[in-house]
């Protein structure tokens, strides 16, 4: 070619690539979510879509365990399933059986479905170009299963200065409760408080779920007790750092039960 100068001159090639049109770009979502919990095992449903006007390629479904509703680097993966290719308005319902980690504490925890995710841990990590890259969570809460200690049935008579009593310590929660102790305190009225007095207590090595522990023993009123009414009150899972136990429970506020008023002279 010669230019407008006469010159002649040199030609290069020229590349043209194809965009696609951002509008019709795929977009995934995670449109449904159920969960159902037995024991440490959460079975998951989800519906993993394309809202998108676009075909979408294969991708993973990731799954998270957290402590609130939206994902971040502390989250914990638990798994991931794999969705195959999806067609503008198509959708993926899967079933994904997960294990809750042993060393998570009993409480409120968030199960985060994530479209486009991982199949390990990098929470952020996407492979597929969406219309939108912020949609792709859904989240549902949970209630992670503990032990729960509490008085289920409590006596207590006065002979002079001796207490005796009998008491049933029951684990009513979802998984074994470790060693504790049940503390005894005299009271002068029937909740219990920091300031009430402690008098005993007893051990117990360990309750499976639903297990109870049943045992009758005697306690001394402490020399210099003023007459009148008290309470004697028995507290499962008692002691621990500033009394508030050892035991990490599904809930915290059933422990203890009081006697019936007794009378000291």
């Amino acid at each position: 070619m010669t230019d407008n100068q006469g010159d002649q001159g040199t030609s290069s090639p020229v590349t043209v690539s194809a965009q696609q049109d951002p509008a019709k770009l795929p977009d995934l979502i995670v449109s449904a979510l159920t969960t159902s919990i037995s024991g440490a095992s959460i079975t998951v449903k989800d519906t993993t879509k394309n809202q998108g006007l676009s075909p979408a390629p294969a991708s993973t479904t990731a799954i998270y365990l957290s402590r609130n509703a939206i994902l971040d680097g502390a989250d914990t993966f638990l798994a991931g399933r794999p969705v195959g290719v999806l067609a503008a308005g198509g959708s993926s319902t899967f079933y994904t059986t997960v294990t809750i980690p042993d060393t998570t504490p009993p409480g409120t925890w968030y199960l985060i479905v994530v479209a486009d995710g991982q199949l390990c841990c990098p929470p952020s990590s996407t492979t597929v170009t969406e219309l939108n890259e912020t949609n792709n969570t859904r989240s549902k809460s949970i209630t992670v299963p503990g032990p729960d200690l509490l008085v289920s049935s409590f006596s207590a008579s006065v002979a002079g200065s001796t207490i005796t009593v009998k008491d049933t310590t029951k684990n009513q929660g979802g998984k074994p409760a470790g060693e504790f102790t049940t503390n005894y305190y005299l009271s002068k009225d029937s909740v219990y408080g920091t300031d009430d007095t402690p008098i005993g207590s007893r051990t117990i090595l360990g309750l499976a779920s639903g297990a109870s522990s049943i045992l009758s023993g005697t306690l001394t009123i402490p020399a210099g007790t003023p007459a009148g009414t008290y309470y004697i009150i028995a507290r499962a899972d008692g002691g621990g750092l500033n009394d508030s136990g050892v035991v990490a429970e599904t809930l915290e506020t059933n422990n203890a039960r009081a006697s019936r008023m007794i009378t000291v002279n």
